[in-house]
């Protein structure tokens, strides 16, 4: 796999990729089970939303420092 990375292609592992990021979504599928109650409630119907990624970074959200904690706890 060829990236564009500092001005200029990069050959890759594509099969490291792929599994860094299988196991990134299982991980987080398996954490999202587990605190599907805690986060913001939108007020649109659905589940609360506790967590936004992008590639490998995760931003949190929570009501509270204590939920916070307990969401990356839980992490």
């Amino acid at each position: 796999m060829l990236v564009w990375l500092g001005g200029r292609l990069v050959k890759t592992q594509s099969y490291s990729m792929i599994l860094h990021f299988s196991m990134l979504e299982w991980a987080l599928s398996r954490w999202r089970m587990r605190v599907r109650t805690e986060g913001i409630d939108l007020e649109d119907g659905g589940e609360p939303s506790f967590d936004l990624r992008f590639a490998d970074d995760i931003l949190v959200f929570a009501t509270s420092s204590q939920q916070a904690a307990y969401l990356l706890d839980e992490l």
